[in-house]
């Protein structure tokens, strides 16, 4: 595990400057993901020791234990959303963190229309509405 701040040219002056958050950055298989973490560098480093551990648990196809998916509750959205792009976290673990609202809430398709789950019909299939009749 690698933790780093990465750095840009300022379009005005031309001067090297540090992003304002820290990377963490991991290997895969092989291949290094590297993950957006926090404007502090302790914080990012303790959240690179548990994706490491969550790597860990992946790799030897292990369940994380009752610390790692306490942590994993408490991640902001976005992270997991991170988490789960680069296979750290399998669809269903991701889709179990949310909150049961959003699942109630419905779907949005690529147009914006929103779909109630299983109260009317979605794209490419028939609702329980449509059934019922």
């Amino acid at each position: 595990m690698r933790t780093f701040q990465s750095t840009y040219r300022d379009r005005k002056t031309g001067e090297t400057r540090a992003t304002a958050r820290w990377y963490v950055e991991i290997r895969l298989d092989g291949r290094p993901r590297r993950v957006p973490a926090f404007s502090d560098r302790k914080s990012s480093e303790a959240l690179g020791r548990s994706i490491e551990a969550l790597a860990r648990c992946k790799a030897g196809g292990e369940r994380p234990d009752a610390g790692l998916s306490k942590w994993l509750e408490g991640l902001p959205r976005r992270l997991r959303d991170v988490l789960a792009r680069i296979g750290l976290l399998d669809g269903c673990r991701a889709a179990a963190l949310e909150p049961l609202l959003v699942h109630l809430d419905g779907v949005t398709d690529a147009e914006g229309r929103r779909y109630p789950c299983g109260l009317s019909s979605s794209p490419g299939g028939q609702g329980r509405d449509a059934r019922a009749r």
